[in-house]
Protein backbone atom coordinates (compact mmCIF):
# COMPACT_ATOMS: atom_id res chain seq x y z
CA UNK A 1 0.00 0.00 0.00
CA UNK A 2 1.69 3.83 -0.73
CA UNK A 3 0.16 6.91 0.00
CA UNK A 4 1.97 10.06 -1.74
CA UNK A 5 2.27 13.30 0.21
CA UNK A 6 0.08 16.16 -0.10
CA UNK A 7 1.67 19.76 -0.94
CA UNK A 8 0.99 21.70 1.73
CA UNK A 9 1.13 25.43 1.65
CA UNK A 10 2.73 26.22 4.90
CA UNK A 11 4.64 24.92 7.94
CA UNK A 12 1.71 25.49 10.00
CA UNK A 13 -0.81 23.03 7.59
CA UNK A 14 1.78 20.34 8.20
CA UNK A 15 2.08 20.30 11.63
CA UNK A 16 -1.26 20.00 11.81
CA UNK A 17 -1.47 17.06 9.53
CA UNK A 18 1.05 15.26 11.88
CA UNK A 19 -0.85 14.57 14.43
CA UNK A 20 -2.73 12.72 12.50
CA UNK A 21 -2.34 8.82 13.20
CA UNK A 22 -3.21 6.04 10.58
CA UNK A 23 -4.65 2.83 12.00
CA UNK A 24 -6.81 4.88 15.12
CA UNK A 25 -3.44 5.57 17.11
CA UNK A 26 -4.30 8.72 19.30
CA UNK A 27 -2.70 10.94 19.45
CA UNK A 28 -3.60 14.16 22.07
CA UNK A 29 -1.67 17.02 20.83
CA UNK A 30 -4.23 19.00 20.69
CA UNK A 31 -6.26 17.97 23.78
CA UNK A 32 -3.28 17.99 26.51
CA UNK A 33 0.10 18.48 24.77
CA UNK A 34 1.23 14.90 24.39
CA UNK A 35 2.11 13.21 21.37
CA UNK A 36 3.55 9.35 20.41
CA UNK A 37 6.57 9.39 21.21
CA UNK A 38 9.36 7.73 19.16
CA UNK A 39 11.10 3.94 20.21
CA UNK A 40 12.89 4.71 23.85
CA UNK A 41 11.17 8.39 24.81
CA UNK A 42 8.21 8.85 26.90
CA UNK A 43 4.63 9.36 25.77
CA UNK A 44 4.77 12.66 28.33
CA UNK A 45 6.86 15.06 26.11
CA UNK A 46 6.55 17.84 24.14
CA UNK A 47 7.68 18.07 20.83
CA UNK A 48 10.28 20.44 19.41
CA UNK A 49 8.25 22.72 17.01
CA UNK A 50 11.06 23.48 14.47
CA UNK A 51 11.00 19.40 13.41
CA UNK A 52 9.00 18.92 10.66
CA UNK A 53 8.70 16.53 8.00
CA UNK A 54 6.17 13.54 6.31
CA UNK A 55 5.92 9.98 5.96
CA UNK A 56 5.21 9.65 1.91
CA UNK A 57 4.72 6.14 1.66
CA UNK A 58 4.70 2.51 3.01
CA UNK A 59 5.27 0.20 0.45
CA UNK A 60 4.78 -3.62 1.63
CA UNK A 61 6.25 -6.71 -0.92
CA UNK A 62 7.17 -10.32 0.46
CA UNK A 63 9.34 -10.30 3.21
CA UNK A 64 9.68 -6.07 3.09
CA UNK A 65 8.27 -3.02 3.80
CA UNK A 66 9.98 0.25 2.36
CA UNK A 67 9.06 3.72 3.91
CA UNK A 68 10.02 6.59 2.36
CA UNK A 69 9.08 10.40 3.04
CA UNK A 70 11.95 13.65 4.14
CA UNK A 71 12.56 15.46 7.74
CA UNK A 72 14.31 18.54 9.06
CA UNK A 73 15.24 20.94 11.62
CA UNK A 74 13.63 23.96 10.39
CA UNK A 75 16.31 26.05 13.28
CA UNK A 76 18.76 24.74 11.11
CA UNK A 77 17.21 24.08 7.85
CA UNK A 78 20.95 23.22 5.77
CA UNK A 79 21.78 20.59 7.96
CA UNK A 80 20.53 16.78 7.79
CA UNK A 81 19.03 15.39 11.22
CA UNK A 82 17.70 11.69 11.76
CA UNK A 83 14.58 9.82 11.41
CA UNK A 84 13.46 6.93 13.67
CA UNK A 85 11.15 4.83 12.47
CA UNK A 86 9.06 1.72 13.90
CA UNK A 87 7.22 -1.70 11.89
CA UNK A 88 5.35 -3.70 14.14
CA UNK A 89 4.41 -3.15 17.52
CA UNK A 90 5.57 -4.21 21.42
CA UNK A 91 8.56 -6.00 21.69
CA UNK A 92 8.45 -7.22 18.39
CA UNK A 93 8.36 -4.09 16.60
CA UNK A 94 11.30 -3.60 14.01
CA UNK A 95 13.16 -0.44 15.16
CA UNK A 96 15.78 1.96 13.67
CA UNK A 97 17.06 5.43 12.64
CA UNK A 98 18.17 6.55 9.38
CA UNK A 99 19.53 9.95 7.77
CA UNK A 100 17.42 12.31 6.04
CA UNK A 101 19.57 13.54 3.65
CA UNK A 102 18.60 12.50 -0.03
CA UNK A 103 17.86 14.64 -3.04
CA UNK A 104 13.92 15.65 -2.74
CA UNK A 105 13.90 18.65 -5.02
CA UNK A 106 9.89 18.55 -3.97
CA UNK A 107 9.94 19.72 -0.87
CA UNK A 108 12.66 21.82 -1.77
CA UNK A 109 10.62 23.78 -4.20
CA UNK A 110 7.52 23.23 -1.38
CA UNK A 111 9.63 25.00 1.30
CA UNK A 112 12.53 26.56 -0.23
CA UNK A 113 14.44 27.92 2.84
CA UNK A 114 14.81 23.98 4.11
CA UNK A 115 16.45 22.99 0.74
CA UNK A 116 16.69 20.18 -1.23
CA UNK A 117 18.29 17.76 0.63
CA UNK A 118 16.15 16.30 3.73
CA UNK A 119 14.45 13.02 2.37
CA UNK A 120 15.00 9.24 3.55
CA UNK A 121 14.09 5.72 2.28
CA UNK A 122 14.62 2.58 4.50
CA UNK A 123 13.89 -1.30 3.93
CA UNK A 124 12.80 -2.93 6.71
CA UNK A 125 12.74 -7.20 6.26
CA UNK A 126 9.25 -8.50 8.10
CA UNK A 127 7.55 -12.11 7.52
CA UNK A 128 4.38 -11.80 6.33
CA UNK A 129 1.58 -10.28 8.24
CA UNK A 130 -0.04 -6.55 8.80
CA UNK A 131 2.24 -3.90 10.53
CA UNK A 132 2.04 -0.39 12.22
CA UNK A 133 4.22 1.64 10.74
CA UNK A 134 5.56 5.27 11.99
CA UNK A 135 7.94 7.92 11.77
CA UNK A 136 9.71 10.32 13.68
CA UNK A 137 11.87 13.01 13.10
CA UNK A 138 14.58 12.97 15.98
CA UNK A 139 15.90 16.57 17.33
CA UNK A 140 20.05 17.23 16.60
CA UNK A 141 20.30 18.32 20.34
CA UNK A 142 18.23 15.62 21.80
CA UNK A 143 14.95 16.62 22.85
CA UNK A 144 11.52 15.26 22.33
CA UNK A 145 10.98 13.86 18.78
CA UNK A 146 7.90 15.16 16.46
CA UNK A 147 5.87 12.07 14.81
CA UNK A 148 5.84 12.40 11.16
CA UNK A 149 3.24 10.01 10.09
CA UNK A 150 1.85 6.51 10.78
CA UNK A 151 0.48 3.86 8.14
CA UNK A 152 -0.34 -0.26 7.82
CA UNK A 153 1.78 -2.14 5.77
CA UNK A 154 -0.18 -5.32 5.00
CA UNK A 155 3.36 -8.03 3.95
CA UNK A 156 1.76 -10.37 1.69
CA UNK A 157 3.10 -14.10 1.94
CA UNK A 158 6.22 -14.77 -0.32
CA UNK A 159 5.95 -16.80 -3.55
CA UNK A 160 9.10 -19.17 -4.51
CA UNK A 161 10.38 -18.43 -8.10
CA UNK A 162 9.54 -20.58 -10.89
CA UNK A 163 10.96 -21.79 -14.08
CA UNK A 164 11.99 -24.50 -16.54
CA UNK A 165 15.40 -26.05 -17.24
CA UNK A 166 14.85 -26.76 -21.19
CA UNK A 167 18.05 -27.74 -22.54
CA UNK A 168 21.20 -28.91 -21.47
CA UNK A 169 23.50 -29.73 -24.61
CA UNK A 170 27.34 -30.07 -24.91
CA UNK A 171 28.68 -27.28 -28.06
CA UNK A 172 32.14 -28.64 -28.51
CA UNK A 173 35.25 -27.21 -27.11
CA UNK A 174 34.65 -28.31 -23.64
CA UNK A 175 31.96 -26.13 -23.63
CA UNK A 176 28.05 -26.85 -22.96
CA UNK A 177 24.84 -24.41 -23.37
CA UNK A 178 22.41 -24.06 -20.36
CA UNK A 179 19.01 -22.21 -21.60
CA UNK A 180 15.11 -22.11 -19.73
CA UNK A 181 13.73 -19.65 -18.25
CA UNK A 182 12.69 -18.59 -14.72
CA UNK A 183 10.52 -16.06 -12.84
CA UNK A 184 9.36 -14.36 -9.38
CA UNK A 185 5.86 -13.87 -9.57
CA UNK A 186 6.10 -11.84 -6.81
CA UNK A 187 8.59 -9.11 -8.67
CA UNK A 188 7.57 -9.81 -12.47
CA UNK A 189 9.00 -6.78 -13.82
CA UNK A 190 12.41 -7.97 -12.23
CA UNK A 191 14.97 -10.65 -13.48
CA UNK A 192 15.93 -12.80 -10.79
CA UNK A 193 18.86 -15.03 -11.08
CA UNK A 194 19.68 -18.70 -11.34
CA UNK A 195 22.68 -20.75 -10.19
CA UNK A 196 23.79 -23.43 -12.70
CA UNK A 197 26.04 -26.64 -11.32
CA UNK A 198 28.07 -28.52 -13.42
CA UNK A 199 28.07 -32.10 -11.68
CA UNK A 200 25.09 -32.29 -9.31
CA UNK A 201 22.71 -30.11 -7.03
CA UNK A 202 23.94 -27.72 -4.75
CA UNK A 203 26.78 -28.71 -2.44
CA UNK A 204 27.61 -31.52 -4.75
CA UNK A 205 28.72 -29.75 -7.85
CA UNK A 206 32.11 -29.10 -8.86
CA UNK A 207 31.83 -25.87 -10.37
CA UNK A 208 28.94 -23.09 -10.01
CA UNK A 209 27.86 -20.24 -12.31
CA UNK A 210 25.16 -17.52 -12.15
CA UNK A 211 23.16 -16.33 -15.10
CA UNK A 212 20.04 -13.79 -15.40
CA UNK A 213 16.61 -14.54 -17.03
CA UNK A 214 16.05 -11.32 -18.99
CA UNK A 215 16.21 -12.80 -22.20
CA UNK A 216 13.14 -12.42 -24.45
CA UNK A 217 11.09 -15.56 -24.22
CA UNK A 218 7.48 -14.71 -26.29
CA UNK A 219 7.08 -18.72 -25.97
CA UNK A 220 6.72 -18.47 -22.36
CA UNK A 221 4.96 -15.04 -22.16
CA UNK A 222 2.09 -17.05 -24.61
CA UNK A 223 1.34 -19.38 -21.63
CA UNK A 224 1.74 -17.01 -18.89
CA UNK A 225 0.40 -13.56 -20.14
CA UNK A 226 0.78 -12.26 -16.88
CA UNK A 227 4.53 -12.70 -16.35
CA UNK A 228 5.83 -10.92 -20.17
CA UNK A 229 8.35 -12.46 -22.05
CA UNK A 230 11.71 -11.45 -20.61
CA UNK A 231 12.70 -13.96 -18.53
CA UNK A 232 14.29 -16.34 -20.63
CA UNK A 233 18.35 -17.56 -19.83
CA UNK A 234 20.91 -18.92 -22.15
CA UNK A 235 24.48 -19.51 -20.64
CA UNK A 236 27.70 -21.20 -22.30
CA UNK A 237 29.68 -22.69 -19.89
CA UNK A 238 33.32 -24.56 -20.08
CA UNK A 239 32.45 -27.62 -18.57
CA UNK A 240 35.05 -30.75 -17.74
CA UNK A 241 34.93 -34.10 -20.28
CA UNK A 242 32.97 -37.04 -19.32
CA UNK A 243 28.79 -37.22 -18.46
CA UNK A 244 27.46 -35.41 -15.45
CA UNK A 245 24.45 -33.83 -14.62
CA UNK A 246 23.49 -30.62 -14.70
CA UNK A 247 20.83 -28.62 -12.57
CA UNK A 248 19.82 -25.18 -12.23
CA UNK A 249 18.08 -23.60 -9.30
CA UNK A 250 16.07 -19.81 -9.37
CA UNK A 251 16.55 -17.55 -6.89
CA UNK A 252 14.07 -16.00 -5.02
CA UNK A 253 13.80 -12.47 -4.92
CA UNK A 254 13.22 -12.20 -1.46
CA UNK A 255 15.83 -12.03 0.40
CA UNK A 256 15.20 -14.29 3.04
CA UNK A 257 13.83 -17.10 0.21
CA UNK A 258 14.52 -20.39 -0.74
CA UNK A 259 15.97 -21.19 -4.35
CA UNK A 260 13.55 -23.33 -6.53
CA UNK A 261 15.28 -26.90 -8.21
CA UNK A 262 14.13 -25.81 -11.69
CA UNK A 263 15.62 -29.25 -12.54
CA UNK A 264 18.86 -31.68 -13.58
CA UNK A 265 20.11 -32.81 -16.84
CA UNK A 266 22.77 -35.60 -17.84
CA UNK A 267 25.23 -34.17 -20.45
CA UNK A 268 28.43 -35.71 -22.15
CA UNK A 269 30.89 -33.81 -22.87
Amino acid sequence: MTTQSPILSNLTSLHRLHRLVAGGAAVLAAAVGLILAAPGQSNAVTPNPALTGHLDSVTALPGQVKLSGWAADTATPRVPINVSYSVGSGAGAHTGAARAHDLRTDVGQAFPNLGNYHGFTVTVYVSPGTYPVCAWALDPTGGPSRPIGCQTARVPVDRSARGHLDVVRSIGANHIQVAGWAVDDDTVTTPVSVGIYLGGTAGHAYSAVSATANQSRPDVAAVFPAIGPNHGFSATIAARPGTFPVCVYANDSYIFGAATLLGCLNVTV
